[in-house]
């Protein structure tokens, strides 16, 4: 932190004030069973509290270090994301195993290049030494950085989350309230349940004609998370390094199936399984159960009353559509920018002719009127923020939220994607919400929703599906059957919906 800057709320504040009353009731909100560490900040490593285990005297400690805090000097972010990282490393094998490593990264200043020598844009394709360090750094644990005020740089930060799999968030509005963006960020961390996530995608072929000319996987989008086609579309996999309770992730795969001259019993054909295994917080590995696709595929179709496409899976296509326009967007205006051209009512026009595009695609038509209404009020924020000079920091903070799927903060504390908001979020902002007072002193984690092992059904893999043709749209039926006309090569788009839920076991 650079300087003092005030804040009008309640009480006038510095933003390093504030940022302590947040950091202090982080340390209150942690577990005594989890373990903490702070490292403090400017151009190099100030001061370090190494991991340490939650007790009243080493939360004293923390608060102690945390108020000893000063804005001084330049800013750096390379040093104490490599010294974060060290401490998370320094772990016992079994711990690492069992407990899985974040960073929570706080600024509100411009990382400067003369001192991290690093252009945070080109640390994910760039193979030079210092580039490549710092890559694979930053895959070894989530960092979730926030930035605060109007003067901090959005662009590193974002690259910095997107690379290691964390979030960006950003607070420059009703600053007072800033612990609401910890606290939700918190939330979700103190209810993972699952890490290291593998959906595995095997198209079925069953038939020598199939086999001939097999169902193949064409493309898969998921968004902020690595997916892999493989073997010339034989298989597929979709990676997640982390899930919460009652998280949803939703994730489209692209098949090509081809014609067939007869099928099976009932005309149905099986066209791909869906399966994987994750590791739960207790570390041992849990497969995840197989889930089948079939397709009924009748010379002709009869019933022309269920020629529709799958509302979720439309939506779905839809927002992986936007989510690659809207950073392309700002991408070329940004390139814009370099060449002279610094109208903010240019880059405006620029998203709204690029909106006009995905409207007039097919996915846009077969939206009903509210999900239209919705991305369409959403496009118009993205508009707004910039026209208001907070389009860099908005836009890479909604980018961040969609393509991760999470909640995150947009400028305000309040600003959120409600979809992607959990239980255990909303039940955490409301004791943040409580008097100050109240805040720091008296909030107990116990009164927080923690998951229990033994009450947990940890993955539920539901697969959705929905078919377009050139001209002839087909529609979802019960049991993940499709009418599908056996003489066409067809081009189908999957829903994989992965849904981490409570399940609640009765001993008697």
């Amino acid at each position: 932190m650079n300087k003092e800057e005030f804040v009008w709320g309640k009480h006038m504040s510095s933003r390093l004030d504030l940022l302590k009353i947040a950091m202090k009731y982080i340390i209150k909100l942690v577990r005594d069973a989890d373990r903490l560490a702070i490292v403090s900040f400017n151009h190099a490593v100030v001061s370090e509290y190494g991991l340490t285990r939650n007790s009243a005297d080493s939360r004293k400690k923390l608060e102690n270090l945390v108020d000893k805090l000063k804005a001084s000097g330049n800013t750096a972010f390379r040093p104490a994301l490599k010294k974060a990282a060290e401490i998370l490393d320094g772990r016992g094998k079994e711990e690492k195993k069992k407990r899985v490593g974040f960073i929570l990264f706080l600024s509100d200043g411009v990382d400067q290049f003369q001192y991290s020598r690093i252009n945070w844009e080109k640390v994910a394709k760039s193979t030079d030494v210092d580039h490549s360090e710092v890559g694979a750094m930053l895959r070894k644990y989530a960092v979730h950085t926030f930035g605060f005020s109007a003067s901090h740089d959005p662009v590193p930060l974002r690259q910095i989350s997107a690379l290691s799999y964390g979030l960006y968030s950003f607070v420059c509005k009703n600053l007072d309230n800033i612990t609401e963006a910890f606290a939700r960020c918190l939330g979700g961390l103190r209810t993972v349940v699952a890490a290291e996530i593998r959906v595995d995608l095997k198209p079925k072929s069953s038939d020598k004609q199939q086999q001939q000319q097999p169902v193949l996987i064409k493309s898969i989008d998921s968004g902020g998370y690595e997916s892999k086609v493989i073997g010339g579309g034989t298989s597929g996999k979709i990676l997640i390094p982390v899930l919460y309770v009652d998280e949803v992730k939703k994730f489209i795969v692209h098949l090509k199936v081809p014609k067939v001259s007869a099928t099976a019993v009932n005309n149905q054909q099986e066209i791909l399984t869906a399966d994987g295994d994750a590791n739960s917080v207790d570390g041992k590995t849990v497969r995840i159960k197989e889930h089948k696709l079939a397709i009924r595929r009748p010379p002709e179709v009869v019933d022309q009353a269920d020629l529709r496409p799958a509302p979720q899976v439309v939506e779905q296509v839809v927002v992986f559509k936007l989510l690659d326009m809207v950073p392309k967007t700002f991408q070329q205006r940004r390139e814009d920018d370099h060449k002279g051209v610094k109208n903010t009512k240019v880059a405006v026009q620029l998203l709204q002719r690029n909106m006009d595009g995905i409207r007039r695609s097919d996915a846009w038509t077969d939206l009903d009127v509210g999900t239209r209404r919705r991305i369409d009020e959403q496009v118009k924020e993205i508009a707004d923020h910039v026209e208001k000079g907070e389009g860099p920091a908005y836009v890479n903070s909604w980018v961040s939220s969609q393509e991760m799927q999470r909640a995150n903060t947009m400028g305000s504390p309040n600003k959120v994607v409600a979809e992607f908001v959990t239980p255990a979020m909303k039940a955490i902002v409301e004791e943040v919400k409580k008097p100050l007072e109240e805040k720091i002193v008296e909030v107990s984690p116990a009164r927080l929703p923690v998951p229990r092992l033994h009450l947990l059904q940890l993955i539920r893999l539901i697969i959705q599906i929905q078919i377009q043709l050139r001209l002839i749209r087909l529609p979802l039926l019960s049991n993940n059957i499709l009418h599908v006309l056996m003489k066409n090569q067809l081009i189908i788009r999957i829903l994989v919906r992965i849904h981490v839920r409570w399940s609640c076991l009765l001993k008697i």
